[in-house]
C-alpha cells in the first residue's frame, strides 16, 4: 500500500452506459482523485440493429477501471471497494461453462424485434390477458392487476429480442435447451466476467426493467416466460442491489482482489446519486436517452398513462420503488443537430 494511503479509504465507481464507460475513485471525503472515460463503439450491421461487440467493451472496461487508479496515483491495493452501475435490457447469452458468447450485446435501442413486439401486442392472447387483469382489478382492487391491464410488450424490453434470438440462432436454442445457454444485460455479464465465472446474477433494479420480472411479487413471471418462450434456467438470479453476494475481482485483473459492493441500473443509481429519497422526488437524466424517474417508496406505482413501475433500490429490507417514462433518441437527435449545423455546441442545447 500506497505511503499516505493506509488511513484513506478510496472507493473506485464504475459506470457503463451506451455510449461510454466511465470510472471515479473518491476518497473518504467524497472527492474525486482520479477518474477515466472512454467511447464505445457501437455497431449498426443493419437498419435498426445496435450492437456492441463484448471483447471491446470488456477491454475498454478494463482500461478504464486501471487509467482511473492511475490517475489517482493508487494501486489496486488502495481501493476498499467498487460499485457499479451499469445501462439496462442491452442484453447478451454466453455458454456458462465456457464463456463464451454467442453473439454480440443487443443494446436497448435496436429494433430487430419489432415485427416481434407487433404480434405479441395485437395477439388474442394479449388482449385475452389485458381483459382479464381488468377483470381482476375490479374484483380484488389490486393495482399489479390495473398495471396488467395495459401490458405491452416493448422493444426497449428484452424478452422479445431474447425471443428473436431464440428463433434466429439454433445455437443458441440448442444450448437453452441442454441447460447451458444463460442470459444476461451488462451488469450479469460484466459481475460473470469480473468475479472469474463465478457468478450470474442481477439485481432487483436491472431484473424489474426486462420486462420478465413481476416487480409486484418480486419474482420472474412464469406466464411471460411462456409466452416470450423463454427458459426460467436462461434467468440470471436476483439479488440485492448492494451487498456481499457480489464477492470480488478475479485477482489477475488488477493484481489484487476488489470486493464488489453494489450493482444497480443507471437511472436507479442515478435517483439514488441525486439523493431522491422520499415519496415524490424526481430526477431528469439526459444521455443516450431521457429518463424521467419519481421516487413512489414502498409500493409500485401502477399507471396506465405510460410511466411504467420499476425497482428503485432493494437493500435488505429497504425495497423502493420508482415510475419511469423514458425517450430513447435524445443524443440521435443531438448528433443530428450538430452535423446539420443548427447547433454548434450540444451544451447551449441544455442551457
Amino acid at each position: 500500500m500506497n505511503e499516505g494511503t493506509m488511513n484513506d479509504c478510496h472507493i473506485a465507481t464504475l459506470d457503463v452506459g451506451t455510449s461510454s464507460v466511465r470510472c471515479l475513485i473518491l476518497n473518504k471525503s467524497g472527492d474525486i482523485v482520479g477518474s477515466s472515460n472512454k467511447a464505445i463503439t457501437l455497431l449498426y450491421p443493419e437498419a435498426g440493429w445496435v450492437e456492441i461487440e463484448p471483447e471491446h467493451l470488456w477491454t475498454t472496461v478494463l482500461e478504464v477501471i486501471d487509467s482511473a487508479i492511475r490517475d489517482a496515483h493508487l494501486h489496486a491495493t488502495d481501493i476498499s471497494c467498487i460499485g457499479i452501475s451499469t445501462a439496462r435490457c442491452t442484453i447478451i447469452t454466453w455458454d456458462k461453462s465456457s464463456g463464451k458468447h454467442f453473439h454480440n450485446f443487443i443494446t436497448w435501442k435496436d429494433l430487430r424485434a419489432d415485427s416481434l413486439v407487433k404480434h405479441h401486442n395485437s395477439s388474442c392472447l394479449m388482449q385475452m390477458m389485458r381483459i382479464g387483469a381488468r377483470c381482476l382489478y375490479t374484483v380484488s382492487r389490486q393495482k399489479r392487476f390495473l398495471a396488467a391491464s395495459d401490458l405491452k410488450a416493448m422493444n426497449v424490453q428484452i424478452v422479445c429480442r431474447l425471443e428473436w434470438i431464440l428463433q434466429e440462432m439454433p445455437e443458441v436454442r440448442e444450448a437453452a435447451e441442454a441447460g447451458r445457454a444463460v442470459y444476461g444485460m451488462i451488469d450479469s455479464w460484466l459481475l460473470y466476467k469480473l468475479t472469474g465465472g463465478k457468478l450470474h446474477v442481477t439485481d432487483a433494479s436491472c431484473a424489474s426493467a426486462s420486462g420478465a420480472y413481476d416487480p409486484f411479487t418480486m419474482e420472474y413471471s412464469a406466464p411471460l416466460l411462456w409466452m416470450y418462450h423463454i427458459p426460467r434456467s436462461m434467468m440470471p438470479t436476483v439479488c440485492d442491489s448492494a451487498g456481499e453476494h457480489f464477492g470480488s475481482t478475479d485477482a489477475k485483473l488488477f493484481g489484487q482482489p476488489i470486493p464488489i459492493r453494489s450493482s444497480l441500473g443507471d437511472q436507479s443509481a442515478s435517483l439514488f446519486g441525486s439523493c431522491c429519497f422520499k415519496e415524490g422526488d424526481t430526477k431528469v437524466t439526459l444521455g443516450t436517452g431521457t429518463f424521467l424517474d419519481v421516487n413512489t417508496g414502498r409500493k409500485p406505482h401502477a399507471s396506465i398513462s405510460g410511466l411504467y413501475p420499476v425497482v428503485a433500490w432493494r437493500f435488505n429490507d429497504e425495497l423502493v420503488y420508482m415510475a419511469e417514462g423514458s425517450s430513447s433518441d435524445t443524443a440521435s437527435l443531438i448528433h443530428w443537430l450538430l452535423n446539420m449545423g443548427l447547433c454548434g455546441s450540444a451544451l447551449r442545447l441544455l442551457e
